[in-house]
């Protein structure tokens, strides 16, 4: 019986490198068990990093409004959804990668108007 051998290693150096570029980023990060996660590396250290990792809250706020109006009106029952960022040691032998977080950028705002806009097909 032959066994197969596991070629994926973690290259703890090239790791710690990567955190110290992407000090104070927002990222996601790439557990061993698959798991992943995002936050804010906050500081690097030989063997771990300490990461900032949201938290969602949801709040509801309900108004003093009787039943019978209640069903009717759409502004009685508001979410407020709040972000807020816990810290957490992640040792540095535990992550398989990470990675910036995508952020789409607006597109460029002509100003005052587009070039096209001074054109006069009249």
């Amino acid at each position: 019986m032959k066994f197969k051998r596991n070629d994926y290693h973690i290259d703890v150096a090239s790791l710690y490198n990567k955190c110290k570029n992407f000090l104070y980023y927002h990222i996601i990060f790439i557990m061993k068990d698959g798991s992943t996660f995002d936050g804010i590396v906050t500081s690097v250290e030989a063997n771990r990093i300490i990461v900032l990792v949201g938290k969602d809250i949801i709040k509801t706020e309900y108004k003093n409004i009787p039943n019978e109006q209640r069903q009717y009106d759409e502004d009685n029952h508001r979410f407020q959804r709040y972000r807020r960022f816990e810290p957490k040691d992640v040792p540095l032998t535990d992550l398989t990668g990470l990675y910036l977080l995508p952020y789409i950028s607006p597109q460029y705002a002509y100003y005052p108007y587009h070039p096209a806009y001074h054109l006069d097909y009249a």
